[in-house]
Order: structure tokens, then C-alpha cells, then sequence
């Protein structure tokens, strides 16, 4: 991924980075999480165990995974555990992948080779394609819910974050919905949790720059100016008043996220209705992609929609239905110094190319 085909939404998470991460002094950070995904639709479910060990420009990540559901969880009786072992070493420029059974490992290094521009690109450089679809609603709410309970030892308050997207056809004024709600059981910002949360950081800036991409708090406020002015059709005055909001409201969540619930539900009414009846040509049937973000969510919307409807699910013609959810839960973290050697490939293991 480069800068120039990197997603657009990706530089409202950047900002969001930037605007809430605390300072703290550097040090070793290890962290275990519990995952669960439902995948899409139910597709690609699955759980993992992960443990993360984050050293400065290092990061020696090992996790077990395995799949769910009816299928997934059949496939997982024969794959076993499908888990990985995985050391990333930015100053090297390297990630390695460890294979304990054989006593191997493969290396690949982190900066991606340079894109060669065919020729009808650079023709069509600097034509831009008209949207076909627009945002008509964003709006992002953040709830501080004031219950508290403790989980893993943390003591945690509760937080509810939804951001809700409404889409238009500009062709044919049909609207589509996405609600994404994030619950979050966040923990205090004690000097262990800052401790891990500026390795967390300072490791994403550094892997990102490492691939090509941009991110210290100047560039990343500008290239996420640039993607919300081309999102939402505004000049940059309006983009910043935006940013202001959502500054200050992201200000209301206080410390580090312990459990988070993250669920993602679309509705697209016209997409039912077609699928209950009416005839829906090619459009209907294919992601759009050429509208951005929005042509991107309204696609997805026509499709989880008239996928339920055809079913025979009436509910998903009144409503929306959850197209995905994940869940993370942070089990412990130390701050203690992590031997080096945990960041190097061990004694006797052979290179597979």
C-alpha cells in the first residue's frame, strides 16, 4: 500500500491517533488479547490468542488462532491451531516468521517495492471521476455511560462511541445507512498503561513510515484534511470545524480501552424492497467502489440488505442487519524489560527462501 492508493478513511484514524495519545516515557510494554470476530456476514469467524512484546523499533508478536462457526470450525478440527509467530524489526527493515516445528523461517522486509505507472495511468493523471454517491449524514456521538466495573484486574468505566454514515445515490436519491457503535471498558492512564500506549504508538508511526506512509501529527492532520474534504465534498474551513468537533468530543474518553465491542450494521430500505420483488439490474448486484467511501458503504449496504431479503428475513427488510463484529479484550500487561534476544531469529534455525 503506498500513499497514493492508501484509504481515505484511514487519515480520520491517524487524526483520531494524534489527538487523543497521552505522552509517556519509553520503555518495554508486553500485552495479551483475547479476539473474536464474526467475520463478514458470518464468513471468516474466528478467535485468537495473541501475546505482543514491544521493545523501541521491535515487535515480537505470537498468537494462536483458529476458526468458528459451522465451517470455520469444521475446517479447524483438520488445520489445527493456525496461528503464527512473528518478529518485525523496523531499523532492519525486516519481518521475520518463525516456523518452531521445522526450526525455520522466512524473511521479508517491510518497505514495499515501488509501483511502475502504466502508461494509460499517467494519461489519465489528474482525471478524476464524478461521484456517484455523496454523504448526506455524519454524525459521531461519544457516551460516557458512568457504569464501572472491573475486568482482569483493571477498573474500567464505560464508553459508548457510534458514528453513524448516510449515503445518497446522486443518480437515483436512494439512501443507505451504516451505523458503526464501538463499547469500550476503558482502564485509568496509569504510567504502565502510558508506558505501553507510546510503544503502541511510536511502533505504528514508525512500521507506516517504513511502508511509505506518512504519519507524524502535522502530516497526518493535513493528509486527513485532504481525504475528508474529498469525502464529504467540503472546502477546508468546513473540514476543520469537523475535526474540531470531533476532537472535542473524543476529549470525553478517558484512558485505555480494556474490552472493546465493535458491531457494524447496515441498512439499505431500497435494496430490500428490490430484493422482495422488484427486478434489480447489475448495479445492485456489484460493490461500487468509484463513489469512495461512500459509494463503498452504500454497495455494501444494497448487498447485506437484499442478500437477508432474499432469505426470506422480513426483518431485514424494516431494518438493518449486522454485517460485522469484533470483540478485544486485554487479559494483562507488563512493563518489564524484555531480553533482546526475544526480538532475534533463535540459535540454529534455518532462512527458507
Amino acid at each position: 500500500m503506498t500513499k497514493r492508493n492508501f484509504p481515505r478513511c484511514a487519515g480520520l484514524l491517524l487524526i483520531a491517533a494524534f489527538l487523543v495519545a497521552p505522552g509517556a516515557v519509553r520503555g518495554d510494554a508486553t500485552v495479551e488479547r483475547f479476539n473474536k470476530s464474526g467475520g463478514i456476514k458470518g464468513i471468516g469467524a474466528s478467535e485468537s490468542s495473541v501475546v505482543e512484546k514491544l521493545s523501541r523499533m521491535k515487535k515480537h508478536e505470537t498468537s494462536s488462532f483458529k476458526m468458528t462457526g459451522s465451517v470455520g470450525g469444521f475446517f479447524s478440527k483438520f488445520a489445527g491451531d493456525m496461528g503464527s509467530d512473528v518478529i518485525t524489526d523496523i531499523d532492519k527493515d525486516v519481518v521475520w516468521t518463525l516456523d518452531h516445528k521445522k526450526k525455520a523461517y522466512t524473511e521479508r522486509p517491510i518497505t514495499l517495492p515501488k509501483e511502475k505507472e502504466e502508461p494509460s495511468k499517467k494519461a489519465d493523471k489528474g482525471k478524476e471521476e464524478k461521484p456517484k454517491v455523496r454523504i448526506v449524514r455524519n454524525e459521531i456521538s461519544v457516551k460516557a455511560t458512568g457504569e464501572k466495573k472491573t475486568i482482569n484486574g483493571f477498573d474500567c468505566t464505560r464508553y459508548i462511541v457510534t458514528w453513524l454514515i448516510e449515503t445518497e445515490n446522486i443518480e437515483t436519491r436512494e439512501r443507505s445507512k451504516t451505523t458503526m457503535t464501538n463499547d469500550l471498558w476503558n482502564t485509568p492512564e496509569t504510567k504502565q498503561i502510558q508506558a505501553l500506549q507510546k510503544e503502541e504508538l511510536e511502533f505504528a508511526k514508525a512500521y507506516m513510515k517504513k511502508m511509505g506512509i506518512s504519519v507524524s501529527p502535522d502530516e497526518a492532520r493535513k493528509f486527513g484534511m485532504t481525504a475528508v474534504a474529498g469525502m464529504f465534498g467540503e472546502d477546508e474551513q468546513a473540514v476543520r470545524k469537523k475535526l474540531k468537533e470531533l476532537q472535542e468530543k473524543l476529549e470525553k474518553i478517558k484512558g485505555y480501552p480494556i474490552v472493546t465491542a465493535l458491531q457494524w450494521e447496515i441498512e439499505s430500505p431500497e435494496a430490500s424492497r428490490q430484493a422482495g420483488g422488484e427486478k434489480a439490474g447489475k448495479d445492485s448486484e456489484d460493490v461500487e467502489l468509484s463513489g469512495g467511501i461512500g459509494g463503498f458503504l452504500g454497495g455494501l449496504a444494497k448487498k447485506a440488505a437484499m442478500k437477508k431479503a432474499s432469505e426470506g428475513a422480513e426483518e431485514g427488510r424494516k431494518g438493518g442487519t449486522v454485517l460485522f463484529d469484533f470483540y478485544s479484550e486485554v487479559k494483562k500487561i507488563d512493563v518489564s524489560s524484555i531480553p533482546s534476544s526475544d526480538f532475534t531469529v533463535p540459535s540454529g534455525y534455518k532462512l527458507v527462501k
